[in-house]
């Protein structure tokens, strides 16, 4: 069936049934998915399909029953194949009727499985009478149109432009015509856009309220949505394309208000069965709508394409005010004030993850029946995504390592490292019991609480805790156990009080606690890992109510001196307890505080948001009237000194569908009519002139008239009237335009972009050095974005910013939006435990022992991040690369140490000539490097000269010998034009190799062009290879496998390139990426992978249930290219894989040099299903908060560290690292390059996850691949 599974598109589906079979009988089944040609349906009962595999004959005649409207529906069928997937069965004969009645079997079967979420979401929620549902579909239509009619004059503007802009790109007059014909009817039909489309949504919404949304919808759907795409002609598939990939995205990034909305629309006009209501409000809706009423405008083929990007830009990205309004209206009208949608959505996956634990042997979770979304497929052994979100829920320690757990262990790591004793260390399991602390320790701690409570002992110097412990008394000798254990806690405290939050004369009485804290852990383990703890519980609330800040500081300060003094004077661990009787009341205190400041900043915000609204309404209004007419002085008057003020009472009290608004309108309307030249409005509707000034003197009687002036200005407006003469001027808005960056600005844009992302309640982190971090918090935000309102942990405001300037400090890193809340001091601080350690690690591996110096490893990175800041910041660097020649003559002559000396003399001496902005490498034995942002035509030279002037001007001394030290030199200079990262270092040291031929006297300098240096002809002719092998399809795709370690999940495959030459060769691919990257043609060779790999999962996709799915590298290029997520959606279209089988990867390096752009893309792509991988992790410049901030699924430890991991004790020691903080992230873990057992029992000991490498297999050609059940003995059975 291979053939109708192409032709076809299949659609999910979950509907009970009955297969017949006329020699053995009747068997339950679910009809899972769906197509114009057939069915896939699955046996429900125990061990049926095993029975009958054997009598499924392909051809084998049989009939599925099913029920609809309660009759039985009959289909007769032959088996096309048998899968552990299920039976496929095709159509005898062809039916029309058979899709439209499953579909219609489908939706209603889901209506009675999601009939109890509904009574779930709102059990107490009363159905609306008909009059109240009528007048809220009014207000919602009302909304609607209002936001239309702000938003689509921006629309026509940027189309205009846009068309234009295209035109101009094209290449001939005929091909421009399209772009000019569209702009000519816009130009006479756009005055009809809102009129239209309002009208639709308005008549949709209605019929969705009145309950006849389905057979209306299904009515007007466009022809390619109501049947198989395979039955539609081209055109019409790619219009429905470019609408769908608009749609999908705004559906992403909308997703939650979205629901909410829907949660509501269901409510409140939902069947009383429980069936959902259409959204006539959606992104579909909205698009679907717009394409039917421009139907004149010919959107089609490139035109289509710039009015749907544009669609999107103006209008669909920026849906999130209109529906918080909408949202809104509901809870006015009483529907589902108070739904939770994150509780919500947490319920229903635990509805979700029981109901498939209940039929994971019987049938697959029902899925929507959207073409573009193919169900995950249903295993026995569980996927990586599957196995990964049950194993990481928030709070399971199974998932999530506890923070003190992890910085342990790391602590325990960096010791060993340091010791030497690292090299085959393997990670030890928790123990089953915690080693009990001695009991002279535990009376050393009580002497240390008394001793501090005299005011005899200090523990505010590094150290001190042990220190004073061990002096405590003679006869205490510290097990290793106890000795972490006050590591630890000391560096704990040192966290929470170095926080700029504590009040400096409460810092050292926060420190007293170090010693009860430790007295508690040692004893009890449970301390940080329990839900709850009394002592953690204690740490939190002191540290919270020492904040300098806070209103009650004062009073604070004496509650936590006596909460401090209590806990020292027990002589058990209830005084914590104890303590928790007043600290609960005043934390309560301090948050009802908070909330009550941060709720009345809100509100303030609020009001002058309306009142901000409410002037641009007006304004927009009296410029329409009065264009760029003359208005007349009295007129002028009478707005400034009473009406405008009218109209503002009217929108407040009644809002701008009342009759009070309209006539403040109609009175302006009738001084234009009678006032402007040429005027056209109501001039066939003239009320009388003391009918006129009676209903003005009547508004002016509303508002308060402070200066005394309503008086005269009736009879100025009078006189006016009556033909007078006055000055006149042209009104001028008087509402400041906001300034949006250029659309050419595509980074200013993606940044106002990540801005308009920032949620209410969000907490940021702002850098301003010298300073320590501020946390500050979103209290408010603009419903169009434009205002910004940043406040304090105490919930004061510190900060207004418009969206241009919340954008530039997102640009510039002085503010970063955190993910997750702010932690309690205790969580706070073990989380920047944590990072400390490992980043003290990753430094202690990347760095060489002797010298101190970056290795040649790390400087080699330190390179690459180089040129990309001098991409991103236009800079110019200089590299300089030092061979010392007299190293080995020392070492012959005065032995090791004198050698290692000359080394560390060296080191610094370049240290301090480089500077602060300089990196420096040992990057040999006796070779250094040297990487400065400096221009290498001038400063960087003379900064290579002032090296070799003090190297070799200065004599190295040792046991009476003297030596000259010479060098061999050579340096380079790179700005952001140079994309040869790897060619750098190469470059500059085969230059010093001639600086030694010529007699080391000259410092070489490379030159662009060096035709000494540079294999330039070889290069250039990989541009022709690379052109020629995607035109001709040279390139080939091999795959190998990623293989689980310790759980039953399904391996997956990372897919490589091979290159196929002239004699039918496979080549190594490095050459040739080398050169796509540096010819900017990765991108094109990225979409070449996806698009060959998306075409062999179609192929194949009942095999795609026996793996994991597959791992596609994608390039900076790709990331930097705007559009290639519109490639992605649309291959994700095109071709019907499971998303959940797609994992990206990325390196390391490209990650933190594209960070923010790496961000959105996994973020947006995750919010579809895909998975993400971080490539060659160790190498590059990361960091712990780096980390953070990209939310992949996998971290893949680069394979120069896991291939001597069973001798090195240095990369021992960094994979362990590297594998406990990413657990602590909540990330798998992979290594690369694990050849044989003794590699893989090294990276098993430490608690990796998955492993890659020769000792699970070679790499196959993908075709190759067999997809076939995993072993028994490798998944759970």
């Amino acid at each position: 069936m291979t053939a109708e599974k192409r032709k076809f598109t299949r659609q999910s589906a979950s509907i009970a049934g009955t297969l017949v079979l006329s020699d053995q009988g009747e068997f339950d089944c679910v009809i899972s998915d769906f197509s114009q040609g057939g069915m896939l349906v699955i046996l429900t009962g125990a061990g049926q399909l095993g029975r009958l595999r054997e009598s499924l004959k392909v051809n084998k005649r049989a009939t599925v029953v099913y029920q609809l409207d309660g009759k039985n529906i009959t289909v007769d069928v032959s088996v096309a194949h048998v899968s552990r997937q299920g039976i496929g069965l095709q159509l005898v004969q062809p039916d029309p009727r058979f899709v439209l009645n499953i579909q219609r079997a489908a939706r209603l079967f889901a209506v009675e499985q999601s009939a109890p979420v509904m009574n779930i979401i709102a059990p107490r929620q009363q159905a609306l009478d008909p009059l109240s549902k009528a007048q809220l579909i009014k207000k919602t239509n009302h909304h609607v149109t209002a936001f239309f009619n702000r938003s689509f004059p921006e629309f026509t503007g940027a189309l205009k432009d846009a068309l234009i802009t295209e035109a101009d790109r094209q290449r001939s007059q005929t091909a421009q015509q399209p772009f000019f014909d569209t702009l000519g009817i816009i130009r006479t039909q756009q005055m009809h856009l809102v009129p239209d489309l309002s009208a639709k949504i308005s008549a949709d919404a209605a019929e969705a309220a009145d309950g006849r949304f389905i057979e209306a919808w299904q009515a007007r759907k466009p022809r390619n949505e109501r049947a198989g795409l395979s039955l539609v002609e081209k055109n019409e598939f790619e219009d429905w394309l470019v609408i769908r990939k608009a749609i999908s995205k705004a559906e992403i990034i909308l997703r939650e208000q979205l629901l909410e909305l829907q949660l509501r629309l269901d409510a409140a006009f939902g069947s009383p069965d429980g069936s959902h209501c259409y959204n006539p409000y959606s992104p579909s809706a909205l698009c679907y709508g717009f394409a039917e009423v421009t139907r004149d405008w010919r959107l089609t083929g490139k035109v289509q394409v710039v009015a749907f990007k544009v669609l999107y830009d103006v209008l669909l990205s920026n849906l999130a005010p209109l529906y918080r309004g909408l949202n809104q209206l509901f809870i006015e009208a009483g529907v589902l004030p108070d739904i939770d949608v994150e509780q919500y959505l947490t319920e229903q996956a635990i509805r979700e993850r029981k109901a498939n634990d209940a039929s994971r042997h019987q049938q697959p979770p029902p899925a929507p029946a959207d073409i573009t979304s193919p169900a995950p497929s249903t295993e026995k052994a569980q996927t990586p995504a599957q196995a990964e979100s049950a194993n990481t829920t928030p709070g399971s320690a199974k998932a999530t390592p506890s923070a003190f757990n992890t910085a342990t262990r790391l602590w325990s790591a960096h010791k060993r490292l340091n010791s030497g004793t690292a090299g085959r260390l393997t990670l030890p399991e928790e123990p089953s019991e915690p080693p009990l602390p001695s009991r002279a320790t535990l009376s050393a701690l009580q002497q240390m609480q008394q001793q501090l409570l005299a005011q005899h002992a200090d523990l505010s110097k590094p150290g001190a805790l042990k220190q004073l412990l061990e002096a405590s008394d003679p006869g205490v000798q510290l097990s290793e156990f106890e000795e972490d254990s006050a590591d630890m806690i000391e560096n704990l405290f040192d966290n929470i009080v170095q926080s700029d939050q504590v009040a400096d004369d409460l810092r050292d009485e926060v420190r007293k606690l170090e010693v009860p804290v430790l007295r508690v852990m040692l004893k009890d383990q449970s301390l940080f890992t329990a839900d709850f703890h009394p002592a953690r519980q204690a740490v939190n609330h002191i540290a919270l109510l020492s904040d300098q800040s806070s209103t009650h500081a004062a009073y604070n300060k004496a509650a936590v001196i006596n909460a401090i003094t209590t806990i020292l004077e027990s002589s058990d661990d209830e005084g914590f307890t104890r303590s928790l009787l007043i600290l609960d009341q005043l934390v309560a205190k301090e948050k009802r505080l908070v909330e009550r400041n941060l709720r009345r900043l809100a509100e303030a915000a609020d009001g002058q948001q309306r009142i901000r609204k409410a002037q641009q309404l007006i304004d927009r209004e009296l410029v329409r009237r009065f264009g760029s007419r003359p208005v007349p002085a009295p007129v002028f008057e009478l707005l400034e000194h009473g009406w405008k003020g009218l109209m503002m009472l009217c929108l407040f009290r009644q809002g701008d569908d009342s009759r009070s608004w309209d006539l403040t309108l109609a009175i302006v309307d009738q001084l234009v009519a009678r006032t402007l030249p040429d005027s056209q409005e109501a001039s066939g509707n003239l009320i009388r002139i003391d009918a006129l000034l009676r209903l003005i003197g009547k508004g002016l009687a509303k508002v308060h008239d402070a200066e005394g002036r309503h008086e005269q200005l009736l009879d100025n407006i009078e006189s006016l009237l009556n033909g007078n003469e006055f000055p006149s001027a042209v009104y001028r808005s008087t509402i400041e335009p906001v300034e949006e960056p250029s659309d050419n600005d595509a980074t200013a844009q993606r940044w106002i972009k990540r801005a308009k992302g920032l949620r209410k309640g969000q907490w940021l982190e702002c850098l301003a050095p010298p300073q320590s971090p501020v946390l500050y918090q979103l209290a408010w935000v603009a419903d169009d974005f434009s205002q910004f309102i940043l406040a304090s942990q105490q919930g004061k405001k510190v900060s207004e910013l418009s969206l241009q300037e919340m954008a530039h400090k997102l640009r510039h890193r002085s503010l970063t939006a955190l993910e997750h809340a702010a932690l309690p001091a205790v969580e706070q601080g073990l989380d920047t435990l944590v990072q400390k350690i490992y980043e003290k690690l990753a430094f202690e591996a990347s760095h060489d022992q002797l010298t101190g110096l970056c290795t040649r490893r790390e400087f080699s990175q330190c390179i690459a991040q180089s040129v990309a800041n001098a991409k991103e910041r236009r800079q110019r660097h200089t590299l300089i690369f030092i061979d010392i020649l007299q190293f080995k003559l020392v070492n012959n002559t005065c032995g090791y140490e004198a050698g290692d000396r000359l080394l560390q003399e060296l080191a610094r001496s370049l240290e301090n000539l480089a500077g602060d902005d300089a990196i420096v490498g040992r990057i040999g034995a006796a070779e250094f490097g040297v990487v400065v942002p400096l221009d290498a035509e001038v400063e960087g030279f003379q900064l290579a000269s002032a090296i070799k002037a003090e190297i070799e001007g200065t004599r190295f001394e040792e046991g009476g010998h003297s030596f000259v030290i010479n060098t061999a030199m050579a340096l380079l200079g790179f700005d952001h034009t140079n994309d040869r990262v790897m060619e750098l270092l190469r470059t500059v040291e085969v230059a010093a190799e001639m600086s030694k031929k010529a007699g080391r006297r000259k410092i070489q300098v490379v030159h662009p062009g060096d035709a000494r240096l540079e294999e330039r002809d070889e290069v250039m002719n990989w541009v022709t290879r690379i052109n020629r092998a995607l035109d001709e399809n040279s390139l080939k795709i091999r795959c190998q496998a990623i293989s689980p370690i310790h759980s039953s999940v399904l391996p997956h495959y990372e897919i490589l390139l091979t290159v196929v030459d002239d004699a039918g060769n496979h080549l190594p691919p490095g050459e040739f990426i080398t050169a796509a990257e540096e010819f900017n043609r990765m991108a094109a060779v990225d979409r070449w992978v996806i698009e060959a790999v998306f075409g062999w999962m179609t192929e194949h996709l009942p095999g795609l249930e026996y793996i994991g799915g597959f791992s596609i590298n994608l390039s900076g290029h790709s990331l930097n290219d705007e559009t290639f997520t519109d490639f992605l959606f649309d291959a994700l279209i095109r071709y019907p894989v499971p998303r959940d089988k797609l994992i990206f990867e990325i390196t390391e390096t490209t990650a933190i040099a594209n960070l923010e752009d790496a961000s959105d893309f996994i973020t947006e792509m995750r919010g579809i299903g895909c998975r993400f991988s971080l490539d060659d992790f160790g190498v590059g410049q990361s960091s712990f908060s780096y980390l953070k901030r990209l939310p992949v699924d996998f971290i893949k430890i680069d394979g120069s560290f896991v291939i001597n991991i069973a001798d090195d004790p240095v990369d021992f020691a960094l994979v362990r690292s590297i594998t406990e903080m990413g657990h602590f992230l909540g990330k798998k873990v992979i290594a690369e390059y694990v050849a044989d057992a003794a590699i893989l029992e090294a990276v098993s000991s430490i608690g990796v996850d998955y492993a890659q490498g020769f000792h699970f297999g070679r790499h196959v050609m993908l075709d190759q691949l067999v997809l076939a059940p995993p072993a028994a003995n490798e998944i759970d059975a």
